[in-house]
């Protein structure tokens, strides 16, 4: 016997509640600048699972080298599908060894609307938040762990 099957070719359902799209897979976050430097990453456990209209994504990136300081904002780019225009969708990042500024409290990342990008964002002791900038980064010793989930 075997459990619930998908066919590898979706079958769209007008009717809301039937499951008609699962999937798992891997994706390839790409560690950027807005400012255009470039970096270099070890990339694992990068995952994703896509039920319906929602997607689950996870990746450790180790050993984050800066190959060509520009001054920008930090993203990771190469979701595997689109967010949702509407609106932006929170996650988790967990790291290491980031030039973080005196009264950062946080460190989340988020899906941006209508992008495959996500953005990571400084939260501050007085509520306040800020786009993490590539000055952030130590090169050479940056790990970063970020799981999350966003609607497309």
């Amino acid at each position: 016997t075997s459990g619930i099957t998908f066919p590898a070719t979706v079958h769209d359902s007008s009717n809301a509640n039937t499951l008609d799209d699962y999937e798992e897979g891997t994706w390839t976050p790409v560690f950027a600048s807005s400012g255009g430097g470039t970096y270099t990453a070890s990339v694992t456990n990068n995952k994703y699972t896509k039920i319906g209209n929602m997607v689950w994504y996870t990746a450790k990136l180790t050993n984050i080298t800066d190959n060509s300081p520009q001054a920008g904002n930090i993203r990771i780019t190469g979701l595997p599908e689109t967010a949702n225009a509407n609106g932006d969708f929170m996650g988790s990042l967990h790291y290491n060894t980031l030039n973080l500024g005196a009264s950062t409290v946080q460190v989340v990342v988020y899906a941006v609307g209508g992008t495959s990008r996500l953005q990571l964002l400084e939260m501050v002791d007085n509520g306040a938040e800020s786009i993490m900038q590539e000055s952030a980064i130590t090169s050479g010793t940056t790990d970063l762990t970020i799981n999350g989930s966003y609607r497309l």
